[in-house]
C-alpha cells in the first residue's frame, strides 16, 4: 500500500515540475501575463498585446461545449457602464466557420467581438491557453496580467466599477 502511494506521489511530481519544466501550462493562471494571440477576421489581425493599456475579457467557446457557449452568451450582455471600458475577444473552435456564423446570428452576438479560430493561429491558441481541457475565458488588466480565470458579469461589473477611469492613449 504505502509503495503504490508512493509511486503516486512521484509520478504526480513527475507530472507537475515536468510540465512546467517544457513550458507547459494547464490554463494560465491569475497573477501571469497573459499569453499572447493573434485572431483575424476578414483582411485584419488583432493581436492581444495591441490591446495593452486597456482591459481585456477573452472567451473562448465552441457549439460542442454549451457552458462556453452560454458563458459567451452571458458576457454579450455584459452591462454597458462595464462594456465600454472593456474590450472582448471571443474566440470561436467550432469546424466550421459558416457553423460559427449562423451561431452568431441565432444568439445575437456581437458580431465585432467574435472571431472564429480557424482564421487564426489555431495550434499556439490551443497550446498556450490549454483548450484541449476546457474552454476558460480571462479577464486581463491593463498591464497583461490575468486578473480573473472564468469570471460571471456580476464579477466583471463590480471588478470594472472599483477602477478609475483609462486614460485614452
Amino acid at each position: 500500500m504505502r509503495n503504490t502511494i508512493l509511486l503516486i506521489l512521484i509520478a504526480g511530481a513527475i507530472v507537475l515540475f515536468g510540465t512546467k519544466m517544457i513550458g507547459v501550462d494547464a490554463h494560465p493562471e491569475e497573477g501571469r501575463q497573459a499569453p499572447d494571440l493573434t485572431v483575424a477576421r476578414n483582411d485584419s489581425t488583432l493581436k492581444l498585446s495591441d490591446l495593452r493599456g486597456r482591459y481585456v475579457l477573452v472567451d473562448f467557446w465552441s457549439s460542442a461545449d454549451a457552458n462556453s457557449r452560454l458563458k459567451s452568451n452571458e458576457y454579450n450582455r455584459l452591462p454597458i457602464s462595464s462594456a465600454a471600458r472593456l474590450e472582448r475577444l471571443s474566440i470561436n473552435f467550432d469546424r466550421s466557420e459558416e457553423l460559427f456564423n449562423e451561431i452568431v446570428n441565432r444568439d445575437h452576438l456581437d458580431p465585432a467581438d467574435q472571431y472564429f479560430a480557424g482564421e487564426t493561429d489555431f495550434d499556439k491558441i490551443i497550446r498556450d491557453y490549454g483548450i484541449t481541457q476546457g474552454y476558460n475565458s480571462y479577464l486581463i488588466d491593463p498591464k497583461g496580467k490575468i486578473v480573473a480565470v472564468n469570471p460571471d458579469n456580476d464579477y466583471i461589473s463590480s471588478y470594472m466599477n472599483q477602477r478609475p477611469a483609462l486614460t485614452q492613449k
